[in-house]
Order: C-alpha cells, then sequence, then structure tokens
C-alpha cells in the first residue's frame, strides 16, 4: 500500500496539485498548512469470485481556506484520477471513483475538508 500512496502523490504532483512534502502528503492530513491534499489508503474492496483481481481503496482529502478553493482542487483531482488506465509509474490498472467530491466535514478551525475515494482496479500480480 504504501508504494500506492507514493506513486498517487507523485503523479498528483506531476500534474500540478501540489508539492510532495509541503502541500501534497501521504498517510497523514497535516494540521498545516491550511491548502494541502493528503492521499491515504483504505482496505479495498473483496475479490470476487477469485477473478485475480485487486482493488484497493485510496482516498483524497482535499483542505482548503475557502470553499470554493478546496471545490476546484476536488474536481481537479476527479478529473486526473476518475476513469484513467496506466497512470503511475509501476503499478498499472484502471481507477475508479465511489464518489464525486464533496465536503466531508470541516476541521477544527473550520476550514473546509472535501473528500474523494477511489478503487485501482489491477491485478494480483501488482504487489504493493
Amino acid at each position: 500500500m504504501l508504494e500506492l500512496l507514493k506513486q498517487t502523490v507523485a503523479y498528483l504532483e506531476s500534474n500540478g496539485v501540489g508539492s510532495q512534502a509541503l502541500t501534497l502528503f501521504y498517510g497523514q492530513l497535516p494540521d498545516t498548512p491550511v491548502n494541502c491534499t493528503a492521499v491515504l489508503g483504505g482496505p479495498g474492496l473483496r475479490d470476487e469470485f477469485e477473478s485475480g483481481l485487486r482493488k484497493p481503496t485510496i482516498q483524497v482529502l482535499v483542505r482548503a481556506e475557502t470553499f470554493d478553493t478546496a471545490a476546484d482542487r476536488a474536481d481537479d483531482i476527479f478529473k486526473l484520477l476518475d476513469s484513467k488506465w496506466n497512470v503511475l509509474t509501476t503499478i498499472k490498472g484502471r481507477w475508479m471513483a465511489q464518489n464525486t467530491a464533496g465536503v466531508n466535514f470541516r476541521d477544527t478551525n473550520n476550514f473546509p475538508v472535501f473528500s474523494l475515494n477511489f478503487n485501482l482496479i489491477t491485478t494480483t500480480a501488482n504487489t504493493f
């Protein structure tokens, strides 16, 4: 999972979403900076009928000072990942959104945090 998080962050960074460890993070949504994006791992979906597929889940959290800024960045990330094939360096597969971007919660300072959830549909041959 760690490699999947790292490659997802690298892909988002290469497409202008942010700068790794400055405004783009994996594994955590830090308290600062306010304007940032976090890529988190989830348990994924079960392999139905032993198809040989893996479906890990990735959650992307987008926080910003204003609703409009967070909404725009979340929409950009949705467009970068949803229904895209083979965009990571070594982990191949198809990204599928579970939902469109929406406000998930407000942090302790009342800044909006948008949540997007994706599955990467890949084969069991991909290890990460």
